[in-house]
């Protein structure tokens, strides 16, 4: 995309390495001027909740402008990541796949599984909020949308619910 020199690329697995990386190059950039954009490009499947959280997070928290740019596949925790963006856009023929938080558990006492969907719950909130925040959806809208299934949209569908704000 023209006009920006600094990019960060989010692709493969949101996991702690892709936290660790955003928050060094991140700095690096906003070392160099708190003024310029960064543009940040997404093609992900998702991954955990809680290092997606804090990449938007951080993304959220620069001084600089950030634009998000969805290509390819932006699914699970990448529709948080994209709207991270005080811009967001994304190419014709990207898939963006939304649905609900979902927890690991194996072998866990009753306990453990109360804590397990209350904390699920928690985080399922906290990103149906983001979603509220950030599109013209509010966040019992997201909650129902998501609930039952995965769901695959188009860059057009995103474009109308304001999760992009142009196809380029």
């Amino acid at each position: 995309m023209a006009g920006y020199s600094r990019s960060i690329y989010l692709t493969g697995d949101v996991n702690e390495a892709m936290a660790e990386k955003v928050v060094r190059e991140m700095a690096s950039h906003e070392k160099k001027s708190r003024s310029k954009p960064i543009l940040v490009y997404i093609s992900t499947y998702g991954g955990s909740v809680y290092d997606g959280l804090a990449i938007y997070s951080r993304l959220r928290a620069s001084p600089c402008p950030v634009h998000t740019h969805g290509y390819g596949k932006v699914m699970s925790m990448g529709t948080v990541l994209i709207l991270a963006g005080d811009t967001r856009s994304a190419t014709k023929h990207t898939t963006f796949m939304f649905h609900a938080a979902s927890m690991s558990i194996r072998n866990s006492k009753l306990h453990e599984l109360v804590t397990e969907t209350e904390e699920t719950t928690r985080l399922e909130h906290m990103m149906e909020d983001i979603y509220a925040e950030h599109t013209n959806k509010s966040a019992s809208w997201w909650r129902k949308f998501t609930k039952y299934e995965d769901k695959y949209r188009d860059e057009n569908w995103a474009l109308s619910l304001g999760v992009i704000s142009q196809i380029v």
